[in-house]
């Protein structure tokens, strides 16, 4: 109807003016939201490695997209990455985060080594690159939602659950799922949680509400999403970061053209970042 087109419309407007709908979630110390995702391009042969991260107590997102080569899904520069993060995130609170939870999407179980080994290493070295001292407590999770898994309340007639449920029970890991929306069709589809590494002093269940509340915090919503929003804004981003990329203008128009040969091979050869406008930067300009 045209009351939720303008209400859609209000909510986007609202959020790349850099306000805020949600309060839900206030951490108890002072805390660093990192969410990242890598998109595998078919036009240029390249693939786009998104990166975003919070600059407030976690209501406020900004983000940058980075060339990967083809197919690549382990992000090899993460130092870079989290030591820009920082910088952005303490010119806008003043205060060096205590600790750094960074959410993963897209990784498979014979990648979980390779997250580890190099996108967590790279993480705390590019904690030091700010400071040689720092050393911030970190949580580290991977959401999944391609599984098969689902799950009904047993006292009804195969009703959905109750958003907010939350079911470790059936994990071979250190994980959960949960059930954190509302499904308007069919049956809900839980996201899995796998915490591959938490050096942070969060227990279970801090760490199931803090899951659930940032399901409330995406903006263009009025209800709860179905995986926390920064993982969300990190596939927005890796969607629009494929326009960000190949920087001869005159060739943007072939993207979408598989069958041009001789425009994907000149694009191949001349690929690079092309920057965001300085007063787009800092903002959520990928919503």
């Amino acid at each position: 109807s045209r009351t939720k087109l303008v209400e859609a419309l209000l909510l986007k407007i609202n959020t790349k003016l850099g306000g805020q709908t949600t309060n839900s979630f206030q951490p108890s110390e002072p805390t660093l939201y990192i969410a990242a995702d890598v998109c595998h391009t078919t036009e240029i042969g390249v693939s786009v490695a998104s990166f975003v991260w919070s600059i407030d107590s976690g209501q406020t997102f900004a983000g940058t997209v980075v060339q990967h080569p083809k197919r690549q899904e382990i992000i090899e520069n993460m130092d870079v990455l989290v030591r820009h993060a920082l910088r952005v995130h303490y010119k806008h609170t003043r205060v060096k985060p205590v600790q750094i939870v960074y959410l993963r999407d897209g990784v498979s179980d014979s990648q979980l080594g390779d997250v580890r080994r190099i996108e967590l290493d790279g993480l705390m070295r590019g904690c030091k690159l700010v400071d040689s001292t720092y050393e911030p407590r970190v949580l580290l999770m991977i959401a999944r939602k391609r599984h098969c898994t689902r799950f009904v309340q047993q006292s009804s007639d195969f009703e959905n659950c109750v958003p907010g449920t939350v079911v470790t029970q059936m994990t071979n890991h250190n994980g959960f799922h949960m059930v954190a929306h509302h499904a308007i069709h069919g049956v809900s589809k839980p996201t899995y949680f796998l915490i591959t590494h938490n050096t942070t002093q969060m227990s279970e269940a801090d760490i199931h509400n803090m899951s659930y509340n940032l399901c409330f915090a995406y903006p263009i919503v009025t209800r709860a999403v179905t995986m926390p929003a920064p993982l969300y804004y990190a596939h927005r981003l890796s969607g629009k970061g494929r326009v960000q990329i190949n920087a001869p203008f005159d060739m943007l128009p072939y993207f979408t053209v598989k069958k041009n040969a001789k425009a994907k091979r000149a694009a191949e050869e001349d690929v690079h970042l092309v920057p965001v406008h300085h007063n787009l930067a800092d903002s959520m300009y990928f919503m």
